[in-house]
Parts: C-alpha cells; structure tokens; sequence
C-alpha cells in the first residue's frame, strides 16, 4: 500500500494469534460443509484465517487512507485495527455460526527493506527542514564527508572541501598563493574539476555530482562519442553500433 506521507509504495506484514468460538453448530457444520472439513478444526481455523486476512487488506488500508496514519507510526493504532478488525470479520462469520472474540500479540509492520527506505526518507526531510532546504544539506553532507576522509588520512579532502564551497584555514590560502603567479590578481577560479551544470538552473557542480546542489534536479550523465566516426553512444555501449569501434 502506498504511505500517506512519502507517497512510497510498501509491504504491511501482519502477525498475531486469534481467539474463535462457535456461536451456533448447526451452522457451522451445515454452512462450511462441501467447503472445508468440518471435521478437522485445523481445516476450519485455516478458513478462518484466510477470512480474516481478507478483512485485514481492506480494513487497514481503509483506515490508513481515511485517518492519514503514517505506516511508520502504525503500530500506535493497533489497538483501534484489532478492534475494527474482530467487528467486520464477525459481521461475515456470523453466517457460519462462529465468532472472534480477541486477537492476541497482535502487530502490523514494515518489511525490513521498506522500513529502511522509509526511515531515511524521513531522516534526509527532517535534515533538509533543519538545514533551511536541499541545497544546505546536501552541501553538510558532503562537509561531513570531507571531514571523515581527512579524519582517516585521506589526500582528496582539500578539494572536496573547496567543491562544497568550505575554506579552511591554511588550505585555501595555500592554493590561492600557488595560483595567483599564474593567474593574475583579476584571474577566475580554475573550473578544470568542474563536473556538469544543471540543465535546470545552470549551477556548475562538482565532479561525479549525481544531483545540482543548488535545485536538486537529477544530472544528466556525460555524453560519449564514438572515437572514431563521431557517432553519439547511449549509456553502457561497448562498441559503435555506426563503425564497432570500441567505445572508450
């Protein structure tokens, strides 16, 4: 079903046990027989089951659409499901003369994959919000990446710092003195680690960038062209389907 608050689509998971009576014999054994065997009470719990899991695709989904319940938060309403739940399955049940009177341990939650997903959804928007919008996150996370790499000794943190537009102290002064003999007091800033500008605002971003840092709109990947004849080669080509070169 599809979350009210992120639009994703996930899969519910329901366990528990039931509570069954039989509430009238005669129709228990007249109405179920040719059905199941109403000699074996597992085949009539299995029926039961079936039933209620029925009850259960549309009475949640119906209850999470209404109310606007958060699926991550479901489980704060168990207690309104199981009983809405016991109440439209007796209404069925009735005819065959059995009844629900509680369900026990009973819980609905997330697969662990969808659960995931669905938690960092809700951690980048809340970091987004904080952050004052996309841009700003997306730029603290690449800082506190830069970070964890200086941290771990490595040798590319300077210039992911100076993609991100941080300067610390020390580094940029050191790069802009080596510069400036070369370029001049009127000079601009070398692009050549420049990646590609954002077909929706025109920001360049830095190299590798999957998103513009300043709208969020996806980058389009580079374009590559065939060495040999020119021609343009869609994504993951290895050969020029013009001249079969090997693609680069």
């Amino acid at each position: 079903m599809q979350d009210p608050r992120t639009g994703l689509v996930v899969t519910l998971r329901v366990f528990g046990d039931y509570a069954l009576r039989v509430i009238d014999p005669s129709r228990l054994i007249t109405n179920l027989t040719a059905t199941v065997d109403v000699t074996d009470n597992e085949r009539i719990a299995g029926w039961v089951s079936g039933q209620l899991l029925k009850v259960l695709r549309t009475n949640v989904t119906t209850q999470v659409v209404a109310n606007g319940w958060p699926i991550l938060g479901l489980s704060v309403h168990s207690p309104e499901i199981e009983q809405a739940v016991i109440t439209s399955a007796n209404g069925q049940l009735e005819s065959y003369g059995l009844a629900l009177t509680r369900m026990g341990n009973f819980d609905i939650n997330l697969a662990p994959e969808d659960a995931a997903q669905l938690k960092q959804l809700a951690k980048d928007t809340s970091y987004s919000q904080l952050a004052g919008g996309f841009q700003q996150y997306a730029a603290g996370e690449m800082a506190l990446g830069a970070g964890q790499g200086m941290a771990r000794g490595g040798g590319a943190t300077e210039g992911a710092f100076l993609a991100a537009g941080f300067a610390l102290p020390g580094m940029a002064t050191g790069a802009m003195q080596q510069q400036q003999p070369a370029q001049g007091p009127q000079a601009a800033p070398s692009t050549a680690a420049a990646g590609p500008a954002c077909a929706s605002c025109s920001t360049a971003n830095p190299a590798g960038a999957k998103f513009c840092m300043s709208c969020g709109t996806a980058l389009a990947p580079a374009v590559r062209h065939c060495t040999e004849c020119g021609t343009e080669l869609p994504g993951g080509a290895k050969f020029c389907g013009n001249c079969g070169t090997r693609a680069d």
